[in-house]
């Protein structure tokens, strides 16, 4: 269980609700029509970059010497973030394929399996 604790503290708050945000939006729909595996990867990416950008600005943030949440407070703002996130991102998933077909059929391509 320590081991559990240790490793989940090891992640950026910051990094992953960014980059979680950033893989919310790139779910939306655009006028490129993806394959499912080609947006898997692309999300990922996604993922990767934002989680980069926000480790690196809370980073400077606390360099700079800026204040913060702390305490209870920041618990409260972190998880609240990370749930509203998490719905957010099951929400996207559940509307991707209707989004992607949407514009297969635009492209007068075949549709993609839900």
């Amino acid at each position: 269980m320590a081991f559990l604790r240790r490793f989940a503290s090891s992640f950026s708050a910051v990094g992953l609700i960014v980059g979680l945000g950033l893989a919310c939006i790139s779910l939306t729909p655009s006028m490129l029509p993806r394959a499912v595996l080609v947006q898997g990867v692309l999300s990922g990416l996604v993922f990767a970059l934002g989680y980069g950008i926000g480790t690196t600005l809370h980073e400077i943030w606390k360099y700079m010497g800026i204040k913060s949440l702390s305490g209870m407070t920041a618990r409260i703002a972190t998880w609240l973030s990370v749930c509203i996130l998490i719905l957010a991102a099951i929400f996207m998933l559940g509307k991707m394929a209707n989004w992607q077909n949407s514009i297969h059929l635009l492209m007068q391509m075949d549709e993609i399996d839900s």
